[in-house]
Order: structure tokens, then C-alpha cells, then sequence
């Protein structure tokens, strides 16, 4: 196979089958992109308190740090 594959992990997709058989034209990458710049994240400016999920979450990890393992060879 001579396709190049654009998809995750290289699969192929439609729009490269168009491509190669010339029904569509390449689209070129942003120069951005290509280079492997990153789009930066904007962080909240404070801390952000859990939502009552986080916490019940946050809450069963610690509790399961308190209960001992035993474990037999």
C-alpha cells in the first residue's frame, strides 16, 4: 500500500483515499503545527475548588490509604 495514513495510529480515512486518487487537494499543515508548537492552556488565575464529586473521590483515596494490606507468600 502506497496510502498514507492521516488517522490515529496511522489508520487511513477517506479523505486520504480522495487525495491519492486525486479527487481532493492535500491540505497543508499550518506552519504552526508542523513545527510542533503547542496552543498554550489558559489556567484559572486562583485555585478552584472541587465539585462535591471531586471531593467524594478525593476523599475514598485517602480513606483507602488508612486500611492495612496483608499479603501472603
Amino acid at each position: 500500500s502506497t496510502i498514507a495514513g492521516t488517522g490515529e495510529f496511522g489508520r487511513i480515512k477517506a479523505n486520504d483515499i480522495r487525495i491519492t486518487t486525486w479527487e481532493k487537494q492535500p491540505e497543508h499543515p499550518k506552519r504552526a503545527s508542523a513545527m510542533g508548537a503547542t496552543v498554550p492552556i489558559e489556567m484559572p488565575s486562583r485555585l478552584v475548588p472541587f465539585t462535591s464529586m471531586q471531593r467524594a473521590v478525593s476523599n475514598n483515596m485517602v480513606t483507602m490509604l488508612n486500611i492495612p494490606v496483608f499479603r501472603c507468600k
